[in-house]
């Protein structure tokens, strides 16, 4: 019996990046796609997200979730602009240590679903596919640090996986990528 092949995710180019941010029309949103594909946060805890989570001095977060048995928490680096943008955005709001920085309007924590809806939109209004969702913005994290030549113990500590063969999924992006890049070589070569 042959195993059946394992279906690789899908991201974003980079210019399919550029579109998406440039249709955003509120902070909060941009914020919160930020932090997915910038920083690779699952929705649950861009939803999470507080302002005591937030090192805005050492450009870090301070990320939870919880899993079927317990409570988990890593540190994940931001980017000077999605960090500059998160402080700009806590200080127009006024948040407090214990305060969701996205909060809906009964000043409650933001739902997954209301990202999902709101990513979903905006990728609609930038011409994306319509496979676009939160988690694929985090394979996107992943697939560009990953050539971008981040070490893949680095990557999975990033993205909060308990086992390595979770993170190499992403390898196989790449090898997909660089056998592109090689037929693409081979081809000018043999002109």
């Amino acid at each position: 019996m042959k195993n059946k092949p394992r279906k690789l995710p899908k991201y974003l180019e980079l210019e399919e990046i550029s579109r998406l941010l440039s249709v955003v029309d509120r902070v909060r949103d941009l914020l919160i796609i930020r932090l997915m594909v910038f920083a690779g946060l699952r929705v649950s805890e861009v939803a999470g997200l507080k302002i005591s989570d937030v090192n805005f001095a050492e450009g870090e977060l301070r990320v939870s979730w919880e899993t079927a048995k317990r409570q988990k928490e890593r540190m994940v680096v931001i980017d000077e602009e999605t960090g500059r943008l998160l402080y700009q955005f806590a200080l127009n709001k006024g948040l407090k240590g214990g305060d969701f920085f996205f909060a809906s309007r009964k000043s409650e924590r933001i739902s997954t679903r209301q990202i999902q809806y709101m990513v979903k939109n905006y990728a609609v209004k930038a011409g994306l596919p319509d496979w676009v969702t939160p988690h694929k913005l985090r394979h996107t994290f992943a697939t560009h640090q990953l050539r971008g030549g981040m070490d893949l113990r680095v990557l999975q500590d990033s993205l909060g996986h308990d086992h390595i063969s979770t993170t190499q999924i992403y390898t196989h992006v790449d090898m997909r990528e660089k056998k592109r890049q090689f037929v693409d070589l081979s081809k000018k070569l043999n002109q």
